[in-house]
């Protein structure tokens, strides 16, 4: 069964929050993330109509493009046709999910979308919006462990390059280490102090997150290492607030301002 959290986190894999403008609000404006979905209502405006056709058609989930709310509330009554319609949500179990600037930007969003309708081309961004950290996890395993630990980064979500998913680099080499006194039976069934050696592999994978923790605790629940490290590696920036637009040659102007009218 599929949770209304379920269905944000594939709305934030396509638009993350951290895409929106400093003055937008966007996210789960009202109702429980943990509810399952009947069914999913999308919309450009919250209203009293599109909520009315919710109820009558069982969807407890109403994904609009511009917030309901929008700026900070200080009153909640049903005297204003928000109070109206947030009380109307809340006794009817009903989510609202909003996503705007950050689903306009998104690359595939809506700038995209009607940059494509319109036929423009060599189409891209020229207003810097924001940056995306790009994180490098690495870790040194026992060979025996590596393959079962480069499965849990990639199911964590590390790894992810484009169309590619479970992407990551490894090195095999050779651990060495002197046990501390309370452990030296443990590897060394004399009793004596000497150096061990093990074969590693060192594995480095790429995590886009903002923290990286999912993909570490993936590589704990495997394997417990004693040094593991992740920092910021790059950023990429992103552009899209604005986008630069080519008409191209053999389409004229009037076709494309009709085009504008109808989209406008």
């Amino acid at each position: 069964m599929t949770t209304v959290q379920q269905v944000i986190t594939l709305m934030e894999q396509l638009a993350p929050r951290s895409y929106a403008e400093s003055w937008d609000n966007v996210g789960l404006m009202v109702g429980d993330r943990n509810a399952v979905v009947t069914g999913v209502l999308t919309t450009l405006d919250v209203t009293e109509e599109a909520i009315s056709y919710a109820i009558e058609h069982d969807c407890n989930l109403i994904v609009s493009h511009h917030p309901l709310i929008f700026k900070g509330l200080k009153q909640l009554s049903c005297d204003t046709a928000q109070g109206r319609m947030i009380n109307q949500l809340i006794q009817h179990n009903i989510a609202v999910y909003s996503a705007h600037t950050n689903l306009d930007i998104a690359p595939g969003g809506l700038n995209d979308m009607l940059a494509n309708q319109l036929g423009l081309i060599d189409i891209k961004g020229f207003v810097k919006t924001g940056e995306d950290a790009l994180y490098k996890v690495t870790t040194f395993v026992p060979e025996s462990s590596a393959d079962a630990v480069r499965h849990a980064m990639g199911a964590a979500g590390a790894g992810k390059i484009g169309n590619y998913e479970y992407c990551s680099f490894s090195i095999h080499g050779e651990g060495r280490f002197i046990a501390s006194p309370q452990q030296v039976l443990e590897f060394n069934k004399t009793g004596q102090i000497a150096t061990q050696y093990v074969d590693f592999d060192g594995i480095a994978s790429m995590d886009g997150r903002f923290n990286p923790n999912q993909s570490v605790a993936a590589i704990e629940g495997i394997y417990s290492p004693d040094g593991r490290v992740f920092g910021k590696m790059a950023h990429s920036e992103r552009c899209g607030a604005d986008i630069s637009k080519n008409i191209p040659g053999n389409l004229e102007m009037p076709i494309f301002t009709s085009g504008v009218k109808y989209f406008k």
